[in-house]
């Protein structure tokens, strides 16, 4: 029923009225082996970005203006963000959005104790984090860009020129001093944030800078190793030594 309320309601994005979005799915999903490509719906919603849900045949709901606006920063950053909702998609994260929608519709017609819906959101709200970092290392992969990546994160939650200021993923990144103060809180405004990162998503985003940080360095100690072992194989030497 809810994928309906969209399918009904809100505009299908098609070959016809949005050519370079559909080229663009259609290159990801073909990346990351996505044998059907879902249908893409336009909600006019300032305050969402972009969603995917469904069952069998997920779709991805994608604001008017979060669309215009990764219009705006480029292909590359249209592409990993797509790319994440389909790399979302491709491990069932989508099914998460109609678990929101089945416990609003339960807890409307049922009285439950207040701890038991409180641990019920909590729940649903780490399905949602773990969707989020999904699409955050997808978005790197497919770009290999790191430094766009972080970028991505923090698109509707900041003014572009206040964005290029924090001068993300470089030597001289802004914002790492306010992730290792979140981080290393301790006493009360740790249990402040950790409450914050359970029940809502105030506190994603130095959570989200940390996780993809991680992945990024896991990823070239992998890639180091690779380019290693190559050499070791063809008698050459590393650069390095």
């Amino acid at each position: 029923i809810y994928t309906y309320v969209y399918e009904e309601s809100c505009i299908r994005l098609t070959r016809e009225n949005a050519l370079g979005v559909i080229q663009c799915l259609e290159r990801v999903c073909a990346l990351l082996g996505c044998q059907e490509v879902p249908r893409i719906y336009l909600i006019h919603d300032y305050n969402r970005t972009i969603e995917i849900c469904g069952v069998s045949r997920p779709i991805i709901l994608v604001s008017s203006y979060y669309l215009k606006l990764l219009k705006w920063e480029g292909e590359r950053m249209l592409t990993g963000i797509l790319g994440g909702q389909i790399a979302a998609i491709c491990v069932g994260h989508h099914r998460g959005l109609l678990l929101r929608w089945a416990m609003d519709m339960v807890l409307q017609q049922v009285s439950l104790p207040k701890a038991a819906v409180t641990a019920l959101r909590w729940l649903l709200n780490d399905w949602q984090r773990c969707r989020i970092y999904t699409c955050d290392r997808a978005f790197f992969v497919l770009t290999r860009d790191y430094p766009l990546a972080l970028r991505s994160i923090f698109l509707m939650r900041l003014p572009k020129e206040i964005l290029d200021g924090f001068r993300l993923g470089t030597q001289n990144d802004l914002y790492k001093d306010q992730v290792r103060r979140f981080l290393s809180a301790d006493g009360l405004d740790h249990l402040i944030n950790m409450y914050n990162a359970a029940t809502t998503d105030q506190s994603w985003l130095p959570l989200r800078y940390e996780e993809l940080e991680k992945f990024y360095q896991k990823t070239r100690q992998i890639e180091v190793g690779k380019t290693n072992g190559r050499l070791r194989l063809s008698g050459g030497k590393d650069s390095s030594a």
